[in-house]
C-alpha cells in the first residue's frame, strides 16, 4: 500500500463531509463503526462508498491490529459518539492526538466540568446522582432556584431540561434515568447543574 490512510471514527452528520476533503488532499480514508448498529439518526448520513474500508470496535486490540495494515496517519473522531474510541485507537497506535488521560472529559458533562475548576476557573455547581433524593439537598445547601437536568453523555439539546422546582425535577429526572440517549447507550446517572444568567459563548478550538 502506497497510499495514506486516515481513520474516522462514526463519520456520520456533518462528519460524512470529511472523506472528500481528505481525498482532494491525497488521502484514503476508513471508516470505524464505534457500535454494530449505527443509531438511526445518522444512519442516512453514512455513506461507505466514501471509504476504502470499513471496521466496528468491539476492542481496542482487534480494531488497531484491522487498522495497522493501512498505517494510518491519523485517527479522528466523526461524531460525538466516536470521541473516545477515538482517543483509545490514537492512544494504542501511538498516533498524534489530544491527551489521552482526559478522555473521559471530551464526552462526560460532569468531567468536563471538573476538569475547568481543577484548572482554577469558575465552574458550574453541579451534582450527579443516580438518586433523586439527593437533589433537593443538594439545591438547598448550594441555593439554587433554577436549574438544568440533563443526560450525562449525550449531544445536542437531548434530555436537556430547565426547572425551577422539584416536580419539573422529578419529571426531567425519570425521563433520563434508565433510558436510551441518542447513542443507544444507557443513562446510569443524571446531571443537576445550576443554571446560569448571561451571554453564552462558543470557542472551537483545533
Amino acid at each position: 500500500m502506497n497510499k495514506d490512510y486516515v481513520v474516522i471514527v462514526d463519520p456520520y452528520s456533518s462528519a460524512c463531509l470529511l472523506p472528500r476533503d481528505f481525498n482532494a488532499a491525497g488521502f484514503d480514508c476508513i471508516a470505524v463503526h464505534s457500535q454494530e448498529t449505527i443509531p438511526s439518526n445518522y444512519a442516512g448520513s453514512f455513506h461507505a462508498q466514501d471509504f476504502v474500508a470499513e471496521t466496528v470496535f468491539n476492542d481496542v486490540e482487534s480494531c488497531a491490529h484491522f487498522l495497522k495494515e493501512y498505517a494510518p496517519v491519523a485517527v479522528l473522531a466523526g461524531a460525538e459518539s466516536g470521541v473516545q474510541k477515538a482517543d483509545l485507537l490514537t492512544h494504542h497506535l501511538a498516533l498524534s492526538s489530544n491527551d489521552f488521560a482526559l478522555s473521559l472529559a471530551r464526552r462526560d458533562k460532569f468531567e468536563m466540568q471538573e476538569a475547568i475548576a481543577k484548572q482554577g476557573i469558575r465552574a458550574i455547581k453541579q451534582l450527579k446522582t443516580s438518586q433523586f433524593d439527593e437533589i433537593e439537598p443538594w439545591l438547598k445547601s448550594n441555593n439554587i432556584q433554577e436549574f438544568i437536568i440533563k443526560p450525562l453523555a449525550s449531544a445536542g439539546s437531548e434530555g436537556v431540561s430547565k426547572c425551577s422546582n422539584l416536580d419539573e425535577a422529578r419529571k426531567a429526572f425519570d425521563s433520563i434515568l434508565h433510558s436510551e440517549d441518542m447513542f443507544m447507550q444507557l443513562n446510569q446517572a443524571v446531571l443537576v447543574q445550576e443554571f446560569i444568567h448571561g451571554s453564552e459563548y462558543v470557542v472551537d478550538t483545533v
